[in-house]
């Protein structure tokens, strides 16, 4: 695989003083030994997994924090030293936006943000779409509403 990420100089600067970063986490399987006997002999796997949480500077691509856990820590449980360690890695940069998928949807990680001054850009989970839906004057609810009675055809939208 050739994948190339541009570096950024550091004499280049941005005239943002405001940086958007995004967090999100992965799992690596430890180990793929006698995985064919677990499989066939329908033996529940006891080695587990890695995880591996990044918060990345969404304009230059840098890893600004980085976290190795093991796989019974939740996302939202790692964000809070994620942005800290991000924060304390160069005292010049103010985070302005956090993007992150719905794993980190908890009302502990807004108050952090919000405590931090980051506007959070977190997917909403469908749970709450469906609470907030009921009420037709909100935004959630005008959306739902409209997605309702559109019917996609050749994908074309139609009335």
């Amino acid at each position: 695989m050739d994948i190339k990420i541009k570096d950024v100089d550091d004499d280049m600067k941005f005239t943002d003083e405001y940086i958007v970063i995004a967090i999100d986490s992965t799992g690596i399987k430890v180990t793929n030994r006698g995985q064919w006997m677990r499989d066939k002999w329908h033996i529940k796997n006891k080695k587990g997994y890695l995880k591996i949480h990044i918060a990345v500077n969404v304009k230059t691509k840098k890893i600004l924090s980085m976290q190795v856990t093991d796989e019974h820590v939740h996302d939202s449980n790692a964000l809070p030293e994620l942005v800290d360690d991000a924060i304390k890695s160069d005292k010049k940069i103010t985070i302005g936006k956090l993007f992150a998928d719905g794993a980190y949807d908890n009302n502990n990680i807004f108050r952090f943000l919000a405590d931090n001054g980051i506007m959070p850009c977190i997917k909403v989970r469908r749970r709450i779409l469906k609470l907030d839906g009921k009420k037709e004057d909100t935004s959630l609810g005008i959306y739902q509403c409209w997605s309702r009675k559109m019917i996609y055809k050749n994908g074309k939208t139609t009335a």
